[in-house]
């Protein structure tokens, strides 16, 4: 059966800025911006490992943590996972972050240890809804973009290994994150 997951509220709160988008943010600032967005009755936040090197999901789970879990919608994103890095890889237009480097990963492994690496960021026990994240031609060459599909929509690819998340409750919902529509 499918069943369709809809968020409890209509606008929600995006998280590149809390992950050091165009300008640094402070912590303090991060916090205030989720704790005002609560008080305007927004109850989605969406997040990605690619925001900030992790930096956004971290700030998520410090402002979101005292928040009831059933009150609000989170989502994140796989399709990159994040290794320790000794110099921070800055990828514009993302000017701080977190010490990783992000690595492009589409398989069913990839997708678990990345919402795996974002359930430890934002201490949580399951993540709302996954997007695969930027699996469009527009981030990618057209090779490069068929090439990441291919394992992405194959056997042992992420979409498979969503499907298997779902099943265990680690995620409730996933889709697609992508800039443009048309492949």
């Amino acid at each position: 059966m499918t069943q369709r997951y809809q968020p409890i509220t209509r606008l929600g709160l995006g998280g590149t800025g809390l992950g050091d988008m165009y300008h640094e943010t402070s912590d303090e600032a991060a916090h205030d911006t989720v704790d005002a967005a609560w008080d305007a009755g927004i109850r989605y936040f969406d997040t990605a490992p690619h925001y900030g090197a992790g930096l956004s999901e971290h700030r998520f789970g410090q402002a979101l943590r005292r928040r009831p879990r059933n009150e609000y919608t989170l989502s994140s994103k796989v399709g990159r996972i994040l290794a320790p890095s000794e110099t921070p890889e800055i990828a514009a237009p993302f000017v701080g972050g977190l010490p990783f480097r992000r690595i492009d990963d589409y398989t069913a492994d990839g997708a678990r240890r990345s919402i795996e690496d974002s359930l430890q960021r934002m201490a949580l026990s399951h993540i709302d809804i996954v997007y695969v994240h930027d699996l469009s031609p527009d981030r990618l060459s057209q090779a490069e973009y068929e090439h990441h599909y291919a394992i992405a929509a194959g056997r042992g690819g992420a979409f498979e290994g969503l499907v298997r998340l779902r099943e265990e409750g680690v995620i409730k919902g996933w889709g697609m994150g992508v800039n443009t529509i048309d492949p």
